[in-house]
């Protein structure tokens, strides 16, 4: 391989590196205790106090226009609440995954078609064979990985449609 290819591989794999470093620490940095947020849906609870035990009130919605603000938990909703709270945090989950998975499909591409142009590598044809066998392996992987998340990711947005359609 020579230095310009090198580098280019280099550059690729820190801007990889550097894009997903981010995308993950903005995924931890927007979850608070009682509140989250993910596209348009959202949780808020907060605590109110009645007695000696604590209730939550709850403020949910899964569009700005679409949100049911003071919903009071008790034992007809708590489920319901929690499943919608769970839920939203699988869909903000699930679209890092595919994020991440379509900047790792990306970046193969990408180091694919870099080293593709290196004539060192691909001179002899059974580097050439052994090159792409596992590159084309990796990418239809991932073509399929990608698929099945966003089949999962459809299936949790009508989840908490229908759990934000059961909290009254």
């Amino acid at each position: 391989m020579d230095s310009k290819t090198k580098r280019n591989v280099i550059v690729a794999s820190m801007v990889l590196v550097v894009i997903v470093g981010v995308l993950f620490f903005y995924n931890i940095s927007s979850t608070k205790n009682f509140e989250f947020r993910t596209g348009g849906y959202f949780y808020k609870a907060n605590i109110i106090n009645k007695g000696s035990s604590k209730n939550y009130k709850w403020d949910i919605g899964i569009s700005k226009n679409n949100s049911k603000k003071g919903v009071v938990e008790d034992e007809s909703n708590i489920e319901s609440l929690e499943k919608f709270r769970d839920t939203i945090e699988k869909i903000s989950g699930k679209k890092f995954e595919v994020f991440s998975m379509i900047l790792y499909l990306l970046f193969i591409l990408i180091i694919f078609a870099i080293v593709r142009k290196d004539s060192q590598i691909l001179k002899v044809e059974r580097s050439n064979k052994l090159f792409k066998l596992p590159i084309t392996l990796l990418i239809i992987f991932l073509i399929c990985k990608i698929s099945i998340s966003f089949m999962e990711l459809n299936n949790l947005y009508k989840n908490i449609n229908f759990y934000f359609g059961l909290i009254s």
